[in-house]
């Protein structure tokens, strides 16, 4: 029986404890379950009622990080370098990974990587990649042309924006106006004239 429960939290790779409640039917009998599993060394805590199934073979987590991060809250989504290296695009490999979602999070450390939290109320740009949600390539442009820092400085932005091959024009543009921000239009706009081969359509980055 505790293998079958097992089984099932193992489909979700990493959850919250509301979700092993709904799961089990009720609240004291999924305090049983995730306690005798943790007990086994069949589940980890990553932090308070946020838990990650276990890979009998290997012992550690069964989610990758990305997978943590696109669940911490029922809207988070990886962003700023984060998706970078997502993209396979990163010139350098961070321990940190930007979390951006609307329910603030107090950060935590969990398998040598701290979990950031980006509280923003901006919900658009974001795609599902199977079980990860990340920004696309144009909010995240966006976002680390507005916030160096979480790229790692302008150098590696300038690193990145080389590698990528193509950006919408049209989705860039309807991303700014929803960001009210003229400063970062400004700064997108100078920033990107440089590389004019980004710009699928010309015009208004050219």
């Amino acid at each position: 029986m505790l293998l079958d429960y097992y089984e099932k939290l193992l489909q979700l790779k990493c959850f919250s404890f509301d979700d092993a409640a709904k799961i089990f039917g009720d609240e004291r009998k999924a305090k049983n379950v995730l306690y005798t599993l943790k007990k086994k060394g069949l589940l980890q805590s990553v932090r308070r009622n946020y838990y990650a199934t276990i890979n009998l073979e290997t012992k550690e987590a069964v989610a990758a990080p990305f997978e943590f991060a696109s669940s911490i809250t029922e809207n988070s989504y990886i962003s700023h370098h984060s998706a970078i290296e997502f993209y396979g695009l990163a010139n350098q490999v961070f321990s940190d990974i930007y979390v951006s979602t609307g329910r603030e999070f107090r950060e935590f450390e969990f398998g040598g990587r701290w979990y950031h939290c980006m509280k923003t109320q901006r919900d658009f740009g974001v795609s599902l990649q199977k079980t990860i949600r990340v920004t696309d390539l144009e909010r995240n442009v966006l976002d680390n042309i507005k916030d160096f820092d979480k790229v790692g400085g302008l150098e590696e932005l300038l690193r990145c924006l080389e590698m990528i091959t193509v950006l919408d024009e049209g989705r860039l543009t309807t991303y700014l106006v929803k960001c009210h921000n003229q400063f970062l239009a400004q700064k997108a706009g100078c920033l990107l004239s440089f590389y004019p081969q980004l710009i699928n359509e010309g015009g208004l980055f050219v």
